[in-house]
């Protein structure tokens, strides 16, 4: 399976940074201070593709390259930390 046009590095960055600044980031004081991760925010990663990130294409992930997933990870945990941490172990392979 091959991703489409804007699910490599590119796109992917963009969709990760606009999700940052647009929503993590002007609510991350909340989240903070909350006992749970919005779901919203969650499922926002999720639609955006973000699931998966470094796992293998054949396993319907990004195959994301080392330096292109340190910067997602860069961006994501920039807008909100408490919501990168959350998602940040769902970057590999999806289940089957």
């Amino acid at each position: 399976m091959t991703p489409p046009p804007d699910a490599r590095p590119a796109g992917v960055l963009d969709r990760a940074s606009r999700i940052a600044d647009d929503v993590l980031f002007p609510t991350t004081i909340a989240t903070d201070r909350s006992t749970i991760v919005p779901r919203a925010h969650l499922d926002m990663l999720a639609d955006a593709g973000l699931y998966g990130a470094a796992g293998p294409i054949e396993h319907d992930s990004l195959d994301l390259p080392y330096d292109q997933m340190t910067s997602l990870v860069e961006l994501l945990a920039g807008g909100c930390l408490t919501t990168a941490f959350v998602w940040l172990p769902r970057h590999g392979p999806r289940p089957g």
